[in-house]
């Protein structure tokens, strides 16, 4: 047929041969105007899709610092080089309280003492003020939001923060303001008692009031005006607790209908008016008033508090500055949009985007965990690392999306086949790894993996592709082969490629 019997073949081989050129031959255009197209539409696809993820996290408008249980630097975005004057690289590893005052960088040092032996907190979902240090030296206040990212215990810690400058800024005029309102009106007070006193300047008195009270009005339309154009929802409330200003945009955010609102109604006719207007809140009247009047006792120690609070979908995030006379002035953010960046921006930074496994930087943290626990509590655990075999071929004679495809079917395999607890990694490429904590026992750790191999080697196709990859595993104990993290990857990658070496596809521990 081919013209192979001029080629001196046997007729058994001829037999064989002749069909299987011809379906070769068959298949090549289909592949070549085909296949390949869509094969690299898909890739391009997919790139764009990681390009748009890694967009999210380096141009979050606030800074971005995450840090291990170690309180070491691991991430540090853009924004964060721009707030605190270091590039990240000179970041990288480095205790936390290096972006924080020496009195500040104490009493964290304390507090995630204390977080770590009782694991309670009640910072984590509302932010705070807080103080930095930047690489000038210079202090700064800013708003710090903390995330907490658990994975199967192991911690990492999250800060959203953004420059407080501005805003105090804003919050001192208008104590400024305030504060000139009071003074007028203790001048008015006075005047009055002199009115009371000497009918003979009475009249010059009554002049005097009048002008006061014309320049008093004029300064609250101003302030109003000033108040109105903010773009922040505000009320402010007396030291005796009574409403005394509000803007339009409070109501806006709030949803407040208009109802009897007047200046000088107590908070509990307020609060009354707002439940009739349909809202819920969490804490009674009674006990917000409480805790209200706690925080305006206690000024001197913390006079700034943030909340956020979720209506109808919408975060609202309240800020709340009390001045040195006891006057309270609360502002109002629509922060929806902020707080979804932020908890992407978390998420992001622990999970491998193609498969949804931990990635790296998380193992590492998970790691250095379980070393840790090992010699605090004497608990073992085993570390394997899986490498696929023949994937480059896959890569190379199907294309990415087919190597993608096949990544994600070794994820979802991992992730069966392993204990509730233990943790399944991609370091990158096509390595794995897992964790089995709180462990000693090898064979159930071989068994598993074994039937992982072997599922994987029992899964040749996957929707259009021929899947024709292996695994090789390499195992390590802690501690009965190492006790620290460098020498059981030492040990556990020596084992790996023992496996390969010895004809891929089995699981060697590093004790052979």
């Amino acid at each position: 047929m081919l013209g192979l019997d001029n080629f001196n073949f046997s007729p058994t081989v001829i037999f064989v041969l002749d069909p299987l050129l011809l379906t070769i031959l068959a298949a090549f255009p289909i592949y070549k105007w085909v296949v390949r197209p869509l094969l690299t539409e898909l890739e391009v696809n997919l790139e764009d899709q990681v390009k748009e993820t890694r967009s999210v996290i380096d141009n979050a408008v606030d800074g971005v610092v995450s840090i291990d249980e170690k309180r070491n630097i691991f991430r540090f975005n853009p924004a964060a080089e721009k707030l605190f004057g270091y590039q990240a690289s000179e970041v990288f590893g480095r205790n936390i309280k290096i972006l924080m005052p020496d009195s500040v960088g104490n009493k964290h040092d304390e507090y995630m003492s204390n977080y770590k032996k009782t694991g309670v907190t009640n910072i984590f979902g509302m932010g705070r003020e807080f103080v930095g240090l930047r690489k000038d030296g210079t202090e700064f206040a800013l708003h710090l939001s903390i995330n907490k990212t658990d994975l199967h215990k192991s911690k990492t810690f999250t800060g959203v923060m953004r420059d407080l400058t501005d805003e105090k800024k804003e919050f001192l005029l208008l104590e400024e303001k305030n504060k000139a309102l009071e003074d007028q009106r203790l001048k008015l007070e006075a005047q009055n008692a002199i009115i009371e006193q000497s009918a003979i300047e009475q009249v010059h008195l009554l002049d005097d009031l009048a002008n006061a009270t014309y320049d008093i009005e004029n300064k609250n339309i101003f302030l109003q005006e000033i108040m109105n154009n903010t773009g922040q929802g505000i009320v402010v409330y007396s030291k005796f607790l009574k409403i005394t200003a509000w803007n339009d945009t409070f109501k806006e955010l709030m949803g407040l209908q208009d109802r009897e609102y007047k200046e000088g109604m107590s908070l509990e006719e307020f609060f009354d008016l707002n439940i009739k207007d349909g809202h819920d809140y969490e804490q009674t009247i009674p006990e917000y008033i409480d805790a209200l009047k706690d925080r305006i006792a206690g000024r001197e120690e913390c006079s700034f508090y943030s909340w956020d609070r979720e209506r109808a979908g919408v975060i609202l995030n309240t800020a709340q500055r009390i001045l040195a006379d006891g006057s309270v002035i609360n502002t109002y953010n629509d922060v929806t949009e902020e707080r979804l960046k932020e908890k992407l921006t978390a998420e992001l930074a622990n999970k491998d985007g193609l498969t949804g496994l931990a990635n790296r930087r998380a193992f590492d943290a998970q790691l250095d965990e379980e070393v840790s626990k090992f010699h605090e509590q004497q608990i073992p655990f085993l570390l394997a690392y899986l490498d696929l075999d023949n994937f480059k071929s896959l890569n190379d004679t199907q294309g990415h999306n087919a190597g993608d495809v096949a990544l994600k079917m070794v994820a979802d395999i991992l992730t069966k086949k392993m204990r509730k607890h233990d943790i399944p990694v991609r370091l990158g490429g096509d390595e794995f790894a897992i964790i089995f904590r709180d462990t000693t026992n090898v064979d159930i750790a071989v068994e598993r993996l074994e039937a992982i191999i072997a599922e994987i080697k029992n899964t040749n196709k996957l929707g259009d592709y021929i899947i024709n990859i292996g695994a090789s595993v390499g195992i390590a104990r802690c501690p009965a082969d190492a006790n620290d993290v460098k020498e059981l990857k030492e040990l556990v990658d020596s084992a790996l490629y023992k496996a390969k070496g010895k004809g891929k596809g089995i699981v060697c521990l590093a004790s052979e």
